[in-house]
């Protein structure tokens, strides 16, 4: 039974409640009992868990001259709710190890229904059927078969968005559980199959719903995370949970600068964060953030002996503050997870199951990904084909900001200029498939100030454009522009020294972590907390 419990995630509860056992004498050979509504004994299925492609013999075989019937009719007997169909045994029972009854398995794949026969009586007893076939190619596997032989039963089928990129039901108990050491907390996985099934959707009017089944009577407004801009927050309502957002700007002008302050804020207000980035390394990243969070104060200035420039650092212990701030609050990605021999495609398929997974034990509810082109170069396919890669993609995204509730943040470059030159930019300039903009909920740029308007004098360098803002509408486009300041030797970024945030900090400040205002002081802190300018 070790191949169930160490492979597949099945406890010895579970197992011993659907009757497996293993062949005397060889422990590799699975035994699954089939009995029928009445407790006898039908068929029994074998399975190889040795077997080798190209090997001799079969993965799978059946008794001889014997009933295939569907696995687990022995077990349920409350015929007041929905019947649940898999395709795999294993399937079936990591349904039943979360915790859901009435659950089933075809005896052998997704093709063979001599079952239907020998069990259409016992099925038609129950009011209705929820499909949770294999994901494959875009579909739900014994989806349409079951719909054939079962026309007067209202059918249901899991939806694509739950699977979470798994193919299956025990894949997703794999994939979606914590491990830690010899110990593993399946309840992630668990809660995600129980939403996967109470959630499943009618197959045969899949166009449209009865208006009593959608759930709009709740009027209190969504989850939001505040942008830390009074005024991007006072147009968007800051991003709400569920958003996929649109962050664009010319190259070398601050956009991931202005990520990464999001980030800040985001953290600071309680929201883990993940942050990715194709184009520069996490230490990096790391550097960066610790410079935003810490503040100009709090950063001495050293001569390059090469180039003779000032770099920025933080001061004595400084660093070790940030550090601590950040800890579980903020995670970056694994640099090597991509660095595979694997094919583009599976890299890219990878990467998406990847990410649900540490959405989903991280905690986490603030992604930012920097960028859609490095994330995209590993998608496969020729230049013709990249806007359908794109489109593919962002779609994925929004699915799993929506399944999820946490909002993804995908820094976009803007298309060239067939002139050369950088004019204001628009919704329809950012690079790639126009899907990327009209997908999104809310679409940022943010921008070089020119000399030439008046608030280049006052000091503001960068302002941020609201190119779309699907809820609520308000955009801030040209001279309605949010206008910033910015400073080179902590990177933050903010609105205007007038601006202040709703617990009357000014908004430069805002981000500075409760903690390092409160930090109890020593004498080399006090020393460093020094302006050195």
């Amino acid at each position: 039974m070790r191949y169930l419990h160490e492979k597949r995630g099945l406890d010895a509860t579970t197992t011993a409640f659907c009757r497996v056992t293993t062949v005397q004498n060889n422990p590799s050979v699975l035994v699954f009992p089939f009995f029928d509504e009445y407790g006898h004994r039908q068929t029994t299925k074998f399975r190889n868990t040795q077997f080798q492609k190209g090997s001799k013999g079969s993965k799978e075989w059946f008794e001889e001259n014997t009933k295939p019937i569907l696995y687990g009719m022995w077990l349920w007997h409350d015929f007041s709710k929905p019947l649940s169909i898999t395709e795999g045994q294993i399937d079936a029972m990591s349904l039943m190890q979360a915790g859901i009854n009435n659950v089933v398995s075809v005896p052998n794949g997704a093709n063979a229904f001599t079952w239907v026969e020998y069990c259409r009586e016992w099925v038609e007893k129950f009011p209705e059927i929820i499909v949770f076939g294999d994901c494959e190619h875009g579909k739900i596997t014994l989806v349409d078969k079951i719909d054939e032989n079962f026309p007067d039963i209202p059918l249901k089928a899991v939806q694509k968005s739950k699977y979470l990129s798994c193919k299956d039901a025990n894949e997703m108990l794999i994939s979606l559980s914590i491990y830690s050491g010899n110990t593993i907390d399946c309840k992630p996985a668990y809660k995600a199959l129980r939403e996967a099934v109470e959630t499943a959707k009618d197959v045969r009017i899949s166009s449209a719903v009865r208006s009593y089944d959608i759930d709009w009577m709740d009027f209190t407004p969504p989850p939001t995370i505040r942008s830390g801009f009074p005024s991007i927050d006072k147009a968007t309502r800051g991003f709400e949970e569920s958003s996929l957002v649109i962050l664009t700007g010319y190259t070398g002008k601050g956009k991931s600068n202005l990520a990464n302050m999001f980030a800040i804020h985001a953290i600071n207000s309680g929201n883990k964060t993940l942050i990715y980035s194709g184009e520069i390394s996490n230490a990096k990243i790391m550097k960066q953030l610790a410079l935003m969070v810490l503040g100009k104060e709090r950063i001495a200035q050293t001569v390059d002996p090469i180039t003779n420039n000032y770099y920025n650092h933080p001061k004595p212990h400084m660093a070790e503050i940030a550090q601590e701030w950040f800890y579980d609050r903020l995670f970056l990605w694994n640099d090597e997870t991509l660095a595979t021999d694997e094919t583009d495609s599976e890299k890219k398929e990878r990467f998406i199951k990847n990410l649900i997974r540490s959405i989903q034990v991280l905690k986490v509810k603030f992604v930012i990904l920097d960028n859609l082109m490095t994330l995209t170069a590993f998608s496969g396919g020729e230049d013709k084909n990249l806007y359908n890669i794109q489109t593919e993609f962002i779609k994925r995204l929004k699915e799993i900001a929506d399944s999820l509730k946490v909002v993804i943040l995908l820094v976009a470059h803007p298309k060239k200029n067939q002139f050369g030159t950088k004019t204001e930019i628009q919704i329809d300039d950012i690079s790639g498939t126009a899907n990327v903009g009209n997908v999104c909920s809310v679409a940022l740029a943010f921008e070089e100030v020119p000399e030439t308007d008046p608030k280049y004098a006052e000091g503001f360098r960068r302002k941020i454009t609201v190119l779309k803002n699907r809820e609520y509408g308000f955009l801030k486009l040209g001279k309605d522009g949010i206008y910033v300041k910015f400073c080179s030797i902590s990177k933050r970024i903010w609105e205007s020294e007038n601006v202040a945030q709703p617990d009357g900090t000014v908004a430069e400040f805002a981000c500075i972590p409760d903690f390092i205002k409160e930090y109890p002081p020593t004498v080399q802190m006090l020393n460093a907390l020094q302006p050195p300018f």
